[in-house]
């Protein structure tokens, strides 16, 4: 197991940081959830910057142009979708919330917060929640932070060691960015694994669609960016067709809820000359036993 935070989580977290104090975009930011991220970022050891700087925002458009256009922005747009879902879910009753690989996302830690829920669990790796628990120690003991290495140990196993976690109530998963890294074989125990339980259960996870050229990837991730998450380790592994997600779902025993494709929730809070990541949709499954 690495013991430094996730090299994708740090970039997901200066982008949103980045956005959190842009001029047009910030809107799209909770004013927590861009305090909290910019603290994060700067504890990395990062310089934090900013959306207002001219200067910094011409970086930023110069590291897309190279990797992926529009991503930083991207990750905002997803995570302002998620966060609906996530609201929605407990207006449905949902009051247990368990993030898998909730990195330095801050969505939890809000929650926690407002009381919003009973239970917050976040399932990462040590040193990613170790720089959480430094960096908001006014919020994060109000989560479960529970750490958990997958090549050493099923999500049933962790969550059974797990004192805040109750089995018999039901419970809402969110594998943002998760499930699309790991081999299909290990998404389908994901899902085995929660299909076990006793009590409705909802799951939203985001994934890639494939792209005609090889590696799985934003459609329009440039080879560098390819390049990039192989030197990290951290390589995109599964892929399905946005019209195989209801069959590939009612496969595991569950039912496709949502499918949101990239632009139906990007394209909700921004202009469609504005360029983004291209790929990454996120869909909601349910399971009432």
């Amino acid at each position: 197991m690495k013991d430094a935070a996730s090299a994708t989580a740090l970039l997901v977290a200066r982008g949103v940081a980045f956005h959190s104090t842009h001029p047009r975009f910030r809107h799209l930011v909770p004013e927590e959830a861009g305090d909290l991220t910019r603290r994060f970022v700067a504890a990395a050891g990062y310089r934090v910057r900013s959306g207002a700087s001219f200067l910094d925002r011409a970086l930023n458009a110069v590291q897309e142009r190279v990797s992926v256009p529009g991503i930083a922005l991207h990750y905002v747009l997803r995570k302002r979708a998620i966060e609906e879902l996530v609201r929605a879910a407990i207006a449905d009753g949902y009051r247990q919330l368990v993030i898998l690989g909730a990195g330095l996302d801050t969505l939890g830690l809000r929650l926690a917060r407002e009381r919003a829920v009973r239970t917050v669990i976040e399932i990462d790796h040590p040193a990613t929640q170790r720089m959480k628990r430094e960096v908001a120690r006014d919020v994060s003991h109000r989560i479960e932070l529970l750490p958990v290495d997958f090549t050493r140990e099923s999500l049933s196993s962790a969550l059974g060691r797990c004192a805040a976690y109750r089995a018999h109530e039901p419970a809402v998963f969110v594998a943002e960015a998760v499930l699309l890294y790991l081999d299909e074989a290990v998404v389908r125990e994901v899902f085995a694994q929660l299909r076990s339980r006793t009590e409705k259960t909802r799951l939203l996870f985001t994934f890639f669609e494939p792209r005609s050229r090889a590696g799985i990837n934003f459609q329009n991730a440039t080879r560098f960016a390819d390049l990039w998450l192989e030197r990290v380790g951290e390589p995109a592994r599964w892929a399905i067709a946005p019209e195989s997600v209801r069959a590939f779902v009612e496969q595991q025993g569950f039912t496709l809820v949502h499918l949101l494709r990239d632009a139906e929730y990007q394209r909700r809070w921004v202009d469609a000359y504005v360029p983004l990541a291209r790929g990454e949709h996120i869909a909601v499954a349910e399971r009432i036993p």
